[in-house]
């Protein structure tokens, strides 16, 4: 092993010269190597604008900084802790070595609280749709226009509301359980809720639609690996939506689809799932009531939602604030209370095919 030392960096004596911006991974390795650093962490983070020339000062007085068309670099030298900073198209890259794990996860933290927060965005959110062909994955990949969801909140009955918010407040993979279940009838609010929930997690998070859950879960295998083996190369966590899947987790899921039940256990929380970032989102019109025990035991599932009709109180509220007139005495579905605000008699709506 290498000698440690924990002498400035020096340029000279490593041998770089020229252009130093392609040498900011090689000049981390080689001081890395040379000061004989037993530890190292990394963390990726999507970040706000840094303007062109602006990591150095927001650093401080780095050992070495340097601009490309790509982005820029630089490498913050604390002696016993070396920590290396990339930036390119709004995302940060950070990797620190020593010799105290603990202190890298702490200098990691430090510089990601210099960079400046990801602006919210109003482009689209990109959801890629699969499906199975003979035994193999099909992707295509399509912008899902963007839903606030402090702008539809008040279309949810309030438990709906306060757990929804919950939610839609993690900002990386939870350390817990990956299964994210959500049941409730038809025309509760889960389609606009699952694009709010897209739009809150796009800096973390991407997004992934099942086209054929029955097949994708019983079916080969293959097809499955396929989709967790072919996500983008952003680093971000994926969630996986199963649409109206409550027949793979019925309290008879072992009889009706063999293995499936159990392979959607193990990707929630088994080996496979914890050898990939991945969360599951399940949405069903089923009650709690006829699900798999085993589906919602504690500690399984990140959140289970049930989606809500709006009381009267609730409805009421919800059509005064669209600008209608109209009054309800009985609870209502979210869909049933576009259809009164478009002036259409309470139910006539037909309900649009998707999430509900």
């Amino acid at each position: 092993m290498s000698k440690t030392s924990d002498r400035p960096l020096d340029f000279d004596s490593l041998g770089f010269v020229a252009e130093l911006r392609v040498y900011s991974s090689g000049l981390f390795t080689a001081t890395h190597n040379e000061r004989g650093f037993s530890r190292i962490r990394n963390r990726t983070k999507s970040i706000g604008e840094v303007k062109r020339g602006e990591l150095a000062g927001l650093l401080g007085d780095p050992a070495f900084a340097s601009v490309t068309p790509q982005g820029e670099a630089a490498i913050v030298d604390h002696g016993d802790v070396l920590v290396s900073v990339s930036i390119s198209d709004n995302h940060a890259s950070v990797v620190a070595a020593g010799f105290d794990g603990e202190r890298l996860e702490e200098e990691i933290d430090a510089v990601l609280a210099l960079l400046p927060e990801p602006e919210p965005r109003h482009l689209s959110t990109n959801v890629r749709f699969w499906s199975e062909s003979l035994g193999s994955a099909n992707r295509m990949e399509a912008g899902l226009s963007p839903r606030r969801w402090d702008e539809l909140a008040a279309g949810y009955a309030h438990e709906t509301r306060e757990a929804l918010g919950d939610l839609m407040t993690h900002d990386s993979l939870p350390s817990g359980g990956r299964l994210i279940l959500w049941h409730g009838e038809p025309g509760t609010g889960k389609t606009n809720a699952l694009r709010a929930l897209a739009h809150q997690w796009r800096v973390w998070c991407e997004l992934d639609y099942i086209t054929d859950p029955a097949m994708f879960i019983s079916g080969k295998m293959s097809y499955l690996l396929d989709v967790l083996s072919s996500g983008s190369d952003s680093h971000r966590s994926r969630l996986l939506v199963l649409e109206d899947s409550g027949e793979l987790m019925a309290t008879d899921a072992k009889e009706q689809s063999g293995q499936g039940l159990s392979r959607l256990l193990n990707l929630s929380d088994g080996l496979l799932g914890l050898s990939t970032e991945v969360l599951i989102l399940i949405t069903t019109n089923e009650p709690l009531g006829r699900l798999h025990p085993a589906v919602h035991r504690p500690g399984r599932c990140l959140a289970e939602i049930e989606f809500l009709a709006l009381d009267v109180d609730e409805a009421c509220e919800w059509l005064a604030a669209n600008g209608c007139d109209e009054t309800v005495s009985s609870p209502k579905t979210l869909a049933q209370l576009y259809a009164i605000a478009a002036g259409r008699p309470d139910g006539a709506r037909k309900e649009p095919v998707g999430f509900g």
